[in-house]
């Protein structure tokens, strides 16, 4: 059976009501994601990747958090979710 983009989207759903939000908002938001634009040097990215975090599974919660005591120059703004290296 072929999987379309729909249907492993659907398979990423989640009950987001355990997050606090109504059930009609849980409706609505049935996903957890972040989403951001980063910005590195290709040499710093592969040095972060290869050389510092070769096991990290997640961008954002182990690399990105981490990077910033490795990195001479960082930029980080959270709110609006952007990171440069």
């Amino acid at each position: 059976m072929t999987c379309t983009q729909g249907d492993a989207l659907k398979e990423m759903t989640v009950d987001t009501t355990v997050l606090g939000l109504s059930d009609e908002e849980a409706k609505s938001s049935p996903y957890i994601a972040s989403m951001g634009i980063y910005v590195f040097r290709k040499d710093v990215l592969t040095s972060l990747l290869s050389d510092r975090f070769p096991t990290a599974n997640d961008f954002g919660s182990e690399v990105i958090p981490q990077a910033k005591d490795v990195s001479r120059s960082l930029s980080l703004c959270v709110k609006s979710s952007c990171v440069l290296f």
